[in-house]
């Protein structure tokens, strides 16, 4: 017979995971996350105030104003692909849905753009907090979908390198890119990103990798490992609340001493390797 003492300490082990995991989702980080202006660090108080969506906040001398204009057609790119009711097959490789795991193979480009696509205030939290790093960097992300994420980092003069595992999406990015004419600034490639990570060579690096695709605990982790060498600033893992397994990644690669800063904002875990600064951890509002 189990120890009783035993089974209601596990269950008091399971339920503080899920109480730390639901910390991590959008609403509750948004009421119990760290104010920006609580942060020591230059740094991270510039890139605290480049997230914040209030614009009086937002770093001086950014001239946001100037960025918004050119990223507005890609706005309303990303407003009619929410609407579209054109079909689209689709190869999933990832975890497919959130809570059924189910894959499926034909859906709609509005279906796929309302559950998958950056919502668009952070997609402009994103790259105010980009334009804090360099004004003009190098970008990778694992998980293109419909291309949104990246014509806007292109569009604010980043150099960016992305992998799709569905050759129908990333068609239907590729056409958007042309249309906004930033398909110049972005390479694209397609396939498993296990197979592709390793087709990395060892002289490649990027300033940020977002890593915004397969979602599973154990592949994340592989993922970052092998791409860490490749990273000069930080890694962004998306949807660090998705299920249990993910959040298990995102504490696991907060051990990792090669990561000396770590905080999370908005579901998205930040991986930063900042050498010259005391380790620390937070969950920013």
């Amino acid at each position: 017979m189990r120890d009783p003492q035993a089974t209601q300490a596990d269950q008091s082990t399971r339920w503080a995971a899920v109480w730390q995991r639901l910390r991590e989702t959008k609403p509750m980080a948004r009421v119990l996350g760290m104010s920006w202006r609580r942060l020591h660090s230059p740094m991270l108080f510039l890139w605290g105030r480049a997230l914040q969506g209030n614009q009086r906040h937002w770093p001086d001398g950014l001239q946001w104003s100037q960025h918004a204009k050119a990223l507005a057609p890609i706005q309303d790119w990303h407003k009619e692909l929410t609407q579209s009711s054109a079909p689209l097959e689709r190869v999933d490789l990832g975890a497919g849905r959130r809570r059924t795991g189910r894959k499926e193979r034909t859906t709609t480009v509005g279906a796929l753009a309302r559950t998958s696509l950056t919502p668009w205030n952070e997609v402009a939290s994103l790259g105010r907090w980009l334009l804090t790093i360099k004004s003009k960097g190098r970008w990778l992300e694992l998980g293109t979908s419909l291309g949104t994420t990246s014509a806007s980092v292109a569009a604010l003069g980043w150099e960016v390198e992305t992998w799709e595992g569905c050759p129908h999406t990333l068609d239907w990015a590729q056409r958007g890119w042309q249309e906004l004419n930033v398909h110049a600034s972005i390479q694209s490639k397609c396939g498993d990103f296990r197979t592709l990570v390793k087709d990395v060579p060892s002289e490649q690096m990027w300033d940020v990798v977002y890593v915004d695709g397969l979602h599973e605990e154990h592949a994340t982790m592989d993922l970052i490992e092998a791409l860490k060498c490749h990273v000069e600033v930080a890694v962004v893992l998306d949807d660090i609340a998705w299920s249990a397994g993910m959040h298990r990644a995102w504490k696991h690669l907060q051990d990792d001493p090669d990561w000396r800063v770590s905080f999370s904002w908005r579901g998205r875990g930040f991986l930063v390797k900042a050498p010259h600064m005391e380790p620390q951890r937070f969950r920013l509002a």
